[in-house]
């Protein structure tokens, strides 16, 4: 395989040009990751309020509500409960709310309804001020209603802490959110990078290879034209290998144990997909362009072209009608399409996937029909 092995020759000169354009495209992707929110910061996590609390009546129904406030928040341990250090508290944020249980509280119960019983110190209309309020009131609320059947208050607020400890089981049947994670954002940038390094690398070989006289050297030989291109994409093919391995690689690294899921399979699928695609698309442009102050305009052009409106760099829901419309055409938007898939892919059928994959093969077989078409065009032309 001799045009196949000076392909590899050819590519192996342009290695430190490959290492360097996959540095810096790393270093624009990492300046981009670094804005994206992790995984652990986007997604819901249930907290729990930082509280002090004081228990004057120390009968068994304050110490059932003292319980129950125990168990539902993190306890802070107060200097004081003097008014001046409860505010200073309150301002340094070192603690969330103060409740204090008055002497009295089960009397006070009864006759108030459960209103103003306790005494509840936060930063007025905030979050974690209404949070609290409504931990307490509805478990107060829910004793009282037992309270108001003929329960004594102890067997009320018994109930209301058994009440307040049934939760719903909630099944994810289908995950979609308009946040995604840095893994998400990794392999969409990917559409971008993949198109500048088999751009810039892949062509410049092309156009060593198709210099008129190495050409004609080839032409004059009994070398078969299919046997030629088939060694000449084989070796553009070495070279895509090469960066989707390098990439994904960085992928273990920089993403971690999320990528090593369903859905970081799914994702490395419709990357593959991608590749293949602007494998294709390199091999054509590669047959076109003549000169080198040629490529990185057309690299440039076609890169942000791709990710303007293909929903790289801008969110496909931020897309116009008719902006959307043209994006349909682009491979770019299906790439995209099946990254937002195996984002929010939590279980069911991965047929989609393929239906987005697919879609990039049949874009990858045109371009490289076109230029086949292209080679044997200036073949005959040259004959």
């Amino acid at each position: 395989m001799p045009i196949y092995n000076l392909f590899l020759k050819i590519l192996r000169s342009k290695i430190g040009q490959l290492i360097t354009y996959i540095v810096i495209f790393l270093c624009i992707t990492m300046i981009f990751l670094a804005k994206v929110a992790s995984p652990s910061e986007s997604e819901y996590k249930n907290i729990k309020l930082t509280v002090a609390l004081c228990d004057k009546d120390c009968t068994t129904e304050s110490k059932l509500l003292s319980k129950y406030i125990k168990e539902n928040t993190e306890s802070y341990n107060i200097n004081s409960f003097k008014k001046e250090t409860i505010q200073d508290d309150l301002f340094f944020r070192s603690v969330d709310a103060v409740v204090i249980i008055p002497k009295g509280f089960s009397e006070d119960f009864i006759k108030k309804n459960g209103n103003n019983c306790i005494d509840t110190y936060s930063i007025s209309n905030t979050m974690t001020s209404n949070m609290m309020k409504d931990l307490i009131n509805r478990y107060l609320s829910t004793a009282l209603a037992y309270s108001n059947q003929g329960h004594s208050l102890s067997e009320s607020l018994s109930y209301a802490e058994k009440i307040s400890k049934i939760h719903a089981e909630v099944n994810l049947v289908s995950k979609k959110s308009s946040t995604f994670t840095m893994r998400y954002y990794f392999f969409s940038y990917l559409g971008y990078i993949f198109i500048c390094t088999a751009f810039i690398c892949g062509i410049s070989i092309l156009k060593v290879l198709n210099t008129r006289k190495l050409a004609a050297r080839i032409q004059c030989s009994s070398y078969h034209f299919s046997k030629k291109n088939f060694e000449i994409f084989l070796g553009i093919a070495t070279l895509g290998l090469i960066i989707y391995s390098v990439f994904a690689i960085l992928s273990f690294i920089i993403i971690g144990q999320s990528i090593f899921t369903i859905n970081g399979a799914l994702f490395f699928l419709n990357a593959f997909g991608y590749m293949v695609m602007t494998l294709s698309l390199a091999y054509f442009f590669g047959q076109i362009i003549k000169k080198d102050v040629y490529i990185s305009a057309v690299t440039n052009i076609v890169a942000l072209f791709f990710s303007f409106l293909g929903g790289i760099f801008i969110p496909i829901n931020y897309l116009g009608e008719n902006v959307l419309k043209i994006s349909h055409f682009l491979p770019s938007f299906w790439y995209i399409k099946g990254c937002e898939f195996a984002e929010n892919y939590s279980n069911g059928s991965i047929i989609q996937t393929f239906h987005y994959i697919g879609i990039e093969l049949i874009y990858a077989f045109v371009f490289y029909l076109a230029a086949v078409t292209v080679i044997r065009m200036r073949y005959k032309d040259e004959l």
